[in-house]
C-alpha cells in the first residue's frame, strides 16, 4: 500500500493486488458485500476483465457445483472461480477458461460467492444461474472450451462476424 496525494490536500491509499485480497477477505468476514473489478481472463466468456462482480459472504448454495466462489491463494491473491466438484473438506474449482483445476479449496478458505456480474454498468446473468451446473460438468469433463469454440463458430457463421450486441 502506498500513500496518495489527491491534489486537494486530502490523502488516500493506493491498493495493490495483495492489499485488495486482504481487504476483500476482511470485509466479507465482517459480513459485508463487496464489489470488485475483475482483472484476469480465467473466467471468460462468462466473467471478463473489466466486469464488476458483487461478492457476498460465505459459499451458501454457490458451494455446489456450478456456483462461482471467491477465495485467496498464496500472496493474498483473490481468485473468483467456478466450483466443479465438492470434496469432504471443501471444493475443487476451475476458471471457465482454465485448462486445469485449482486443486482443493478448503471450506475455511472460501471467502464468499459471486452474487452478480456487471458489464458496462449492466447486469449479466449468464453463467450464474442453473446453467452453472452444466458449465461445471462440461468443465470437469474437459469439454467446456471446445463447446464454447463450437458455439462461437456457429454464431459467426450464422450471424456474421459481429452478431447481436
Amino acid at each position: 500500500m502506498r500513500d496518495l496525494d489527491s491534489g486537494n490536500g486530502s490523502k488516500g491509499r493506493a491498493l495493490s493486488g495483495n492489499d485488495v485480497g486482504g481487504l476483500v477477505r476482511d470485509l466479507l468476514r465482517d459480513g459485508l458485500p463487496v464489489k470488485v473489478t475483475v482483472t484476469g481472463s480465467s473466467m471468460v466468456p462468462f466473467i471478463r476483465a473489466g466486469d464488476v462482480v458483487t461478492l457476498r459472504p460465505g459459499a451458501g448454495a454457490k458451494g455446489l457445483p456450478g456456483g462461482v466462489i471467491a477465495f485467496l491463494r498464496p500472496g493474498a491473491r483473490l481468485v473468483v472461480h467456478r466450483v466443479v466438484t465438492r470434496t469432504g473438506a471443501g471444493v475443487v474449482t476451475r476458471g471457465d477458461a482454465s485448462p486445469e483445476t485449482d486443486g482443493p479449496v478448503g471450506w475455511s478458505e472460501v471467502l464468499g460467492h459471486v452474487a452478480g456480474v456487471e458489464r458496462g454498468g449492466r447486469p449479466v446473468g449468464l453463467g450464474l444461474g442453473p446453467e452453472g451446473a452444466l458449465i461445471a460438468a462440461l468443465s470437469r469433463w474437459g469439454l467446456l472450451q471446445a463447446g464454447i469454440r463450437l458455439l462461437l463458430g456457429l454464431r459467426r457463421r450464422f450471424l456474421g462476424k459481429r452478431g447481436p450486441g
